[in-house]
């Protein structure tokens, strides 16, 4: 944004300010000066020519020969490439000898055959704007020799007069929360303050009662009606009449350039003028061009296309609010105009639109259409709506000034939920605060005198608070209410800590005193259950010599397909929580288990390791009937070996280590689980019995607090072919969600002296059926009631083939504690751990077999 110094001068007076200081006050106490530029008159030898002819260069197809008249019967040519050259338009030559803004000085030069002495310029070359695509364009301008008081031949900086003086760029990310600050009234009243200086807004009451005495009664000829249901909040329009479209004065032009808008006719410009002053938009209609005498703002409830001022075309949505007349819209609602709605050379009646619309809606369609305006950048700010009748009043102002003759033809046309009112649609917002609180906030005394003057200077109402609570001291520092102006209540000053960032912007916070924070501050405790999570990653990457991995929560229907958990199987979790807008196919939905990612991380893992452990901590995602989701906390801890470790038939060592990795876990970590067999009436709600990824018999079932919350399992072979895998695989998947609100603490270690008495180990095969679980065999020797046995544990495994046996080695440890167990005594406890087992049917290998 482009801040003219010269222009403030209407409302404050900061010129005898250096620019470089004036740029720097502004940027520590408003907003960021990203340059200061020195905006210099044109040299005094650079006049106003007008253009008498162009015909094409003899030797150059892009080139043309232009001659002008500089009045006094002085005349000349020049060759030049503009393609904006026109008979009769008044521009700027600088002749043989001119000082350019630069460093050049003009030569007479010879091009393609043809001399050309001095040149006609562009804005950019004059250092006057932006503009290079053309010559610079000082609309038509009558021939000197009809009309003496025709600017032909006279100085440009004469005709342009104001150009000078410095110009402040201000970078538009500072601005994006202070949409007062997006005009020139605005600025005034920040740097009134921030230098000290007085400010005058000349836009009062009176001022607006002065204009309105001259409209006429009613809303004019042009009705208009606003569909509540828009993205409009107010709607004011005036029609005038005599407004004829012509160049704008020297004034004008120079004031819109300073700003960096280029000049186009005195109707359009008073809309730029009104915008950069007064930081509203407008919009002017030529009223012939409004079919019906009407006006509709509403929703388009249909697809369409709009040609824009632009001249592109614009694909309209139904959702899209547009200004229609009687045969369709004219413009999109704060964005832009359409080709047929904008005023003509020979427009003579004009309706002039002050609006105010949502944000939302006004940044949600500019984007869509990747088209940025200045009025879309000010709307989607969220403007101040009580600004809509200075603006349109201005505006009437400015046409009567620059259009003698027109005149307002009735009155304003109203519309829109706020058009009623002053444009705010609730009280004005009440912040509490006082002077010590805010001085104590700063760290710094800020004197109660100060901080009304900063505030009642930015706009803010302060008076002394009332009523009981209000507190207050002997001292003076009464609690302030302070009253959020309109034009600072969208979004930007709501709550103590805002009005004291106001105050101490103002105040200058170069002068505030660097001091330690006084706050004690204290480690923050982890909840139970992150110590719980600590202690298991603590596990599980020092004793388990697992990596934790952290994959994405986000998984597609392409993933599930693969690991066989989606399409109404036995392993089936569903579609999920499928996202609206999702960043890709492959994460359309939120996790519901955390088995398809740790697999993937397997298939990536297994190309480049032929031996590895992993495991992950993570949220999982359900649909929930009443609330968004239910959310449970999983841990999944995979093992996997491409080698044969082991003897054949066991699970290659891989299942049955990853067992025991599970009991020292649930150990260490003091989780009350225990692993259990399947249990033929129970659906397990993590791993369901039908998914083909789980191995028929290499499983355990996990009971955490009575819940069958986890298993530990073999991957089926036929999943990692499917995983193009290698090797072997197992899997612990652990629901923690029902612990995680409750206090979990390991158990105290209990440390026993080394015992003073030898133990005996027994050693005894047994003949089992195939599919029976070796688990059940272990549950029956646990549930004896002999002291001496201390321990029971699985030797060996050996299967037969074609047989529908089992041979399976057990272990089982006598020790007495109280003295060296004797031969009778072992003998006894021995037989009746045979006799305990046969009676359940399991005899010892060649017990009844044919020899």
């Amino acid at each position: 944004m482009l801040i003219p110094v010269e222009w403030l001068k209407d409302f404050t007076d900061v010129s005898d300010v250096p620019p470089d200081d004036l740029a720097e006050t502004f940027t520590l106490k408003i907003a960021e000066v990203e340059e200061v530029r020195a905006r210099k008159p044109p040299p005094g030898d650079v006049r106003v020519a007008r253009v008498l002819a162009s015909r094409p260069h003899p030797n150059a197809d892009s080139l043309r020969l232009v001659s002008f008249d500089l009045g006094g019967g002085e005349r000349g040519e020049v060759v030049c490439g503009a393609a904006n050259v026109r008979v009769g338009m008044g521009t700027a030559h600088a002749p043989v000898g001119a000082r350019l803004p630069d460093g050049r000085v003009l030569e007479a030069r010879e091009i393609r055959g043809v001399v050309s002495r001095g040149m006609l310029c562009s804005e950019r070359e004059l250092g006057l704007g932006s503009d290079a695509e053309g010559i610079m364009d000082l609309g038509q301008v009558p021939d000197p020799g009809a009309e003496p008081s025709s600017p032909v031949g006279r100085p440009l900086a004469e005709r342009l007069g104001g150009e000078a003086g410095a110009v402040l760029h201000v970078d538009n990310k500072s601005l994006t929360h202070r949409p007062d600050l997006w005009g020139l009234l605005g600025v005034a009243r920040e740097c009134a303050v921030a230098f000290g200086r007085t400010f005058t807004d000349p836009f009062d009451e009176r001022w607006a009662q002065g204009l309105e005495a001259l409209l006429g009664d009613g809303d004019g000829p042009v009705a208009v009606s606003v569909d509540p249901n828009s993205s409009c909040l107010r709607y004011l329009g005036l029609s005038i009449d005599g407004a004829r479209v012509g160049p704008s004065p020297d004034w004008l032009r120079g004031r819109l350039a300073a700003a960096g808008i280029r000049s186009v006719n005195n109707v359009v410009d008073v809309g730029n003028y009104v915008m950069v002053e007064l930081g509203m938009p407008l919009h002017i209609f030529d009223r012939d061009g409004i079919k019906g005498g009407a006006l509709t703002v509403a929703r388009a409830g249909r697809e369409a296309v709009l040609r824009t001022l632009d001249g592109e075309e614009r694909g309209i949505v139904p959702e899209d609010t547009v200004i229609s007349d009687a045969e369709g819209p004219l413009v999109l609602a704060g964005i832009m105009g359409g080709k047929g709605s904008g005023v003509a050379d020979a427009t003579e009646r004009i309706f002039i639109e002050a609006a105010n619309w949502k944000a939302s809606e006004v940044r949600r369609t500019s984007a869509r259409l990747g088209l940025r305006t200045d009025a879309a950048a000010r709307f989607e700010k969220s403007l101040d709506g009580s600004r809509c009748r200075t603006a349109l009043l201005r505006a009437l102002e400015l046409v009567r000034r620059t259009c003698p003759g027109a005149a307002p033809a009735g009155g304003v046309a109203r519309g829109g939920p706020e058009a009623g009112g002053a444009g705010a649609s609730s009280a004005p917002r009440t912040v509490r605060t006082s002077p010590s609180s805010i001085s104590r906030a700063l760290g710094r005394d800020v004197p109660a005198a100060q901080v009304r003057g900063v505030l009642e200077g930015l706009g803010f109402g302060v008076r002394e608070a009332a009523g009981p609570d209000a507190g207050g001291d002997a001292g003076g520092d009464a609690p302030l209410d302070v009253e959020v102006p309109s034009f600072r209540a969208g979004r930007d000053v709501e709550t103590e800590a805002d009005v004291v960032e106001e105050v101490g912007r103002m105040a200058g916070y170069d002068g505030i005193e660097p001091a330690a924070p006084l706050r004690k501050s204290s480690p923050a405790r982890p909840s139970p259950f992150q110590a719980l999570e600590r202690r298991i990653r603590t596990f599980l990457s020092l004793h388990g010599e697992a990596h934790e991995v952290m994959t994405y929560p986000f998984v597609g229907a392409s993933l599930l397909d693969r690991t066989l958990m989606r399409g109404g199987g036995g392993g089936d979790v569903g579609d999920g929580l499928l996202l609206a807008n999702a960043l890709s196919r492959d994460a359309d939905r939120m996790r519901a288990s955390l088995v398809p990612g740790i697999l993937r991380a397997l298939a990536l893992n297994a190309k480049n390791f032929p031996e590895f452990r992993l495991f992950e901590l993570g949220r999982t995602y359900k649909p929930h009937p009443r609330d968004f989701a239910s959310e449970g906390h999983e841990l999944a801890v995979l093992a996997h070996s491409a080698g044969d470790r082991g003897r054949p038939g066991d699970g290659g060592g891989v299942f049955m280590d990853l067992v025991n990795l599970a009991e020292r876990l649930f150990a260490y970590a003091g989780l009350p689980a225990q692993l259990a067999g399947r249990h033929p009436k129970t659906n397990h709600r993590l791993i369901a019995d039908g998914w083909p990824g789980i191995h028929p018999f290499e499983r355990w079932n996990v009971r955490l607090m009575g819940r069958m919350d986890g298993a530990v399992f073999s991957v089926h072979p036929s999943m990692l072919r499917r995983l193009k895998v290698k090797g072997r695989a197992a899997m612990l998947v652990l629901d923690l969600s029902f612990v995680e609100g409750k206090t979990i603490k390991p158990k105290r270690t209990a440390y026993k002296p080394p015992p003073k008495f030898p133990a005996s180990r027994f050693d005894y095969c047994l003949t089992l059926p195939r599919d029976l679980p070796v688990q059940d065999v272990l549950d029956r020797l646990k549930a004896l009631k002999m002291r001496e046995a201390q321990a029971h544990r699985v030797v060996d495994v050996h299967r037969p083939d074609g047989a529908g046996v089992k041979h399976v080695t057990f272990r089982t440890t006598f020790r007495d504690e109280s003295g060296t167990l004797s031969g009778d005594a072992l003998k006894g406890a021995q037989e009746k751990v045979l006799a305990t087992l046969a009676q359940a049917g399991w005899g010892l290998k060649g017990e009844g077999e044919a020899s």
